[in-house]
């Protein structure tokens, strides 16, 4: 799994000290008013979505805006891996702000990424999303791709998003267990990181910036791996400190286990009741065809 550290300073994306894969957000780069940084470590692009949905209820940025910024980007600050939709998240707050349903938030990030793919045109760099709040809605989003004439099986990414407000970490192995049951080859979007340890076996890669919120609660925690570190207790958090960041990351990513060679995985309902011992080396597919539902009639 490849991981992307996120950050809220756009300059990490410059610095050679930092020197790990990077997760920018957009509306950082739109606030620089002068030179964009030049990267020296591959990154992606977040649009922001969850501040955007969650405390105005739709993106100040047209499409048609966003596509210009996302060329620019890719043009003048280079490396970009790539980009994120303005995909509409689906966690309480987001659909209570927007005034929507679940199936709209759905269709809405459907609409959007055919949007930014056809202004963009050949070699787009955006991501398809999927969104949902249970194993079902997710599922359903994928046949809902499906009926637009877009198989996600085929795709070489799908970003999974409204999963990291998850309460309930088996809730998140249940969707990411199900999405991997059809091959789908997914980002997991700041996935938490009990979740992570549990499942990232399912993911091609996670983003997070969970280490910024640790740095604010547990501030003298740099000391354990950095003793020589310049910020004096008591005082200044690491908040946005790279060297914070950076420790952070390389005790995350040390503690997640090796993957077994097999893992019990739920798949949908539609295919058999209870749970399967699955191989991670051959990992079993659901057999999935565009149209035919492969998620629970029942309601979830």
């Amino acid at each position: 799994m490849e991981f992307f550290l996120g950050t809220s300073s756009s300059s990490w994306l410059r610095r050679e000290d930092v020197g790990v894969p990077l997760c920018v957000a957009y509306p950082r780069l739109a606030a620089i008013k002068g030179e964009l940084p030049r990267a020296v470590v591959p990154w992606i692009l977040d649009s922001g979505g969850f501040n955007e949905v969650t405390q105005r209820g739709e993106y100040r940025a047209a499409a048609i805006d966003y596509v210009r910024a996302v060329r620019r980007y890719a043009d003048e600050i280079g490396n970009l891996r790539w980009a994120a939709c303005q995909d509409w998240m689906c966690e309480p707050p987001a659909l209570a702000r927007s005034g929507r349903s679940v199936n709209g938030h759905q269709h809405l990030s459907i609409d959007n990424y055919i949007t930014l793919r056809g202004e963009w045109g050949p070699g787009s760099p955006f991501v398809p999303p999927l969104q949902g709040n249970s194993r079902d809605a997710f599922l359903r989003h994928v046949d809902m791709y499906a009926r637009r004439g877009i198989d996600l099986t085929r795709a070489p990414l799908v970003s999974v998003g409204s999963v990291c407000r998850m309460q309930s970490t088996s809730e998140i192995g249940r969707v990411l267990g199900a999405l991997a049951s059809l091959g789908l080859k997914m980002h997991g979007f700041g996935v938490k990181t009990l979740g992570l340890r549990a499942f990232w076996p399912f993911l091609l890669s996670a983003d997070s910036q969970a280490w910024s919120k640790n740095a604010r609660a547990n501030a003298d925690d740099i000391y354990i791996d950095v003793p020589e570190h310049t910020h004096p207790r008591g005082g200044k958090t690491c908040s946005s400190c790279h060297v914070y960041a950076l420790a952070w990351r390389k005790r995350m990513l040390a503690s997640l286990p090796a993957a077994p060679s097999h893992t019990v995985m739920e798949l949908p309902g539609i295919y058999g009741e209870g749970r399967s011992s699955l191989t991670r080396a051959e990992p079993p597919r659901v057999r999935y065809r565009p149209g035919i539902p492969i998620y629970s009639r029942r309601s979830s």
